[in-house]
């Protein structure tokens, strides 16, 4: 199944992040074994993963430029996208739900620019995500994964205790730090999407599961 990548940010979003590349095909590349990635360039485009002028050259085509020092650092850190979360109807979720899935990683998704960025990978896991936001001063924001509460916590508080699961489920969802993660899952996005019939849910590509 599709599932396409937003290559920059919004201009809603925190001023850090607004119109900035969100480095997604990046993180996900290196979530992926690099034989994979190389085995994929040179089916379909006849270049080598390892070749990165063409692979440059290739995504400027589709008006994408690769960061090759951010690759680099999220292979040496061990970081990366390992999953994205989205919202869906329940028809959607119950396609998504089913076994055996391959996601087609896409940038530039019904456009003339579509492109594929990455092999065709079995979604490993399927999971709801519920994120509630209150309505008190300081803000409390509670998540909870297939029922089961994950973090409850101020998202503006670097050092309050328990944060550790929220800032593994952010880092591992394409953000830098949990705040940036709430300004994108913030109320009036999650209002809008349950106003048109859609809840949140995990798409994972890796063996990780909450």
């Amino acid at each position: 199944m599709t599932l396409p990548f937003m290559t920059h940010w919004g201009e809603d979003m925190p001023e850090h992040m607004a119109g900035g590349s969100t480095y997604f095909v990046e993180m996900v590349w290196s979530s992926i074994d690099e034989q994979l990635l190389d085995e994929f360039f040179w089916d379909n485009h006849h270049i080598s993963f390892h070749n990165r002028e063409e692979i440059w050259r290739l995504f400027e085509a589709v008006d994408y430029k690769i960061d090759w020092d951010a690759y680099d650092c999220l292979v040496r850190d061990d970081e990366g996208k390992i999953h994205t979360i989205r919202f869906m109807t329940p028809e959607r979720a119950a396609q998504w739900a089913k076994k055996d899935r391959e996601i087609h990683f896409y940038i530039n998704n019904r456009t003339p620019r579509a492109f594929r960025f990455a092999p065709l990978i079995k979604r490993k896991g399927f999971q709801k995500i519920e994120i509630e936001h209150s309505l008190s001063n300081p803000p409390i924001v509670r998540v909870k994964i297939e029922g089961k509460q994950l973090w409850t916590g101020n998202p503006y508080d670097k050092f309050m205790s328990g944060s550790f699961p929220m800032v593994d489920l952010a880092i591992n969802d394409g953000f830098e730090a949990i705040e940036d993660f709430f300004a994108y899952f913030r109320p009036e996005r999650i209002a809008k999407a349950q106003k048109a019939g859609k809840d949140p849910y995990i798409i994972h590509w890796t063996g990780k599961l909450y």
